[in-house]
């Protein structure tokens, strides 16, 4: 038996029973017509909106019920959900990187297992990663902005590393803006939840641990051939990332991952410099220094590389995203559109309630296909609204005329006339 699921229209503030809907369909509101988003109940959170699958997780933007917050939920997908090692791996990575409390990492919040399904909560970063931004206006972005994001994210990397957490995928899609434009790291570890430490691929047996072609573009050398890496391996995959952004193509490229892997062994890549002449030389050095393919001829730490960074960035002013087209000039990587607590609210149990309405497919069908008559929506609802209001005002309004009348005459003469028979 399904689980009963309420929720409130963010539009007219109608009930809706929702039980027998799939999650995350989109459907009309009956009485106001607006599109919903039907969310799914798991564990003490709402998941409202999926937002993206890898080979490894599903994520989600959720609601905290219990904190009244949007989230982040990350679930490991089923078919490496199924195996213990594999499920408390990716728990024990988080709970590790949990312990990083650094402005510029997304925290964790908490993590845990439901249904089956071992999963993690954090902060929900609406703006989404850098490769959301290079979508959205394409290569040739600013050096200095470029810049600006991977110092505060090398900040955040300094952090980690000294705690002993190195990440092992760093690329654009996770290095993450916030709202406000803050850049935060995520998904430290989780890389070696699927290929632990063995070599990405075998070059005498042919064997190849499944990864991306975007993952293969950004990994080290010596984690594809030993599968291992330390602080230097993590610095090799940044550079691959600052090149990314500034020339809009990655270090290697490739239709597969295996293409992707073996143009590591053609030599270096080219320069940054060679696809933009307007980058300046000492950044085309630091770069191209943090993608050599011996790990002793890169930066040695991530002091390092911030203090680079810190040298080339210098006063220039914070970069302000702009994705897409917002007048406002600040957009969201992930349309959140109306606040996710009014659109995924469960009713009160208390005070006074409205008429709940039941929702199955059948009925959304014949909403999708009927369309409400071209009456303002919710007109009853605004018209007991207003009445509700204008009647005190109308009492106020007597009462006041009442006391003019009797300031002016206080003999009540006025009233004797009122009362007098007409001849």
């Amino acid at each position: 038996m399904s689980t009963q699921l309420k929720i409130s229209c963010f539009g007219c503030g109608q009930k809706l029973d929702v039980s027998e809907l799939e999650p995350f369909v989109k459907v009309p509101c009956p009485s106001c017509d607006t599109e919903l988003i039907i969310p799914r109940p798991f564990d003490s959170y709402l998941l409202e909106e999926r937002l993206d699958r890898t080979r490894m997780t599903t994520v989600y933007r959720a609601m905290d019920l219990a904190l009244d917050r949007e989230i982040c939920v990350k679930v490991l997908n089923p078919e490496f959900a199924r195996t213990a090692e594999t499920a408390s791996l990716f728990i024990n990575e988080a709970s590790m990187a949990s312990a990083i409390n650094h402005p510029n990492v997304v925290p964790i919040y908490t993590c845990g297992e439901t249904e089956g399904q071992p999963y993690i909560v954090m902060q929900f970063m609406p703006r989404g990663g850098l490769d959301k931004y290079y979508l959205f206006n394409g290569p040739g972005l600013p050096e200095q902005d470029v810049c600006h994001w991977h110092l505060e994210a090398a900040k955040g990397l300094e952090s980690a590393y000294n705690h002993g957490i190195l990440h092992h995928d760093l690329r654009p899609s996770n290095i993450l803006l916030d709202f406000d434009n803050n850049v935060k790291v995520a998904d430290f570890g989780l890389a070696r939840v699927i290929c632990g430490n063995q070599p990405l691929v075998d070059r005498e047996n042919g064997d190849e641990c499944p990864v991306t072609a975007e993952e293969a573009a950004f990994i080290s050398p010596e984690r594809i051939s030993t599968g291992r890496e330390d602080v230097r391996g993590d610095i090799y995959s940044f550079g691959a990332s600052i090149y990314f952004l500034l020339t809009g193509r990655p270090p290697f490229a490739g239709e597969s991952a295996h293409e992707v892997i073996n143009a590591r062994f053609g030599g270096d890549p080219p320069p940054p410099r060679e696809y933009r002449k307007d980058i300046s030389p000492k950044l085309d050095e630091l770069v191209s220094c943090m993608l050599a393919v011996y790990p002793r001829e890169r930066p040695r730490s991530y002091r390092e590389v911030v203090a680079e960074l810190t040298s080339i960035v210098g006063d220039a002013p914070v970069p302000t995203v702009v994705i897409g087209d917002d007048a406002a000039g600040l957009p969201i990587a992930q349309p959140v559109g109306p606040p996710p607590a009014a659109r995924a609210k469960v009713p009160p149990k208390s005070g006074r309630q409205k008429k709940v309405i039941t929702l199955t497919q059948t009925k959304v069908q014949r909403l999708i296909q009927e369309p409400q008559a071209q009456t303002p929506a919710g007109s009853d609802r605004d018209l007991t609204y207003w009445l509700w209001r204008l009647i005190p005002l109308l009492l106020i309004l007597s009462i006041l005329l009442f006391v003019i009348l009797v300031a002016a005459d206080p003999s009540w003469s006025w009233y004797q006339n009122l009362l007098r028979p007409s001849l």
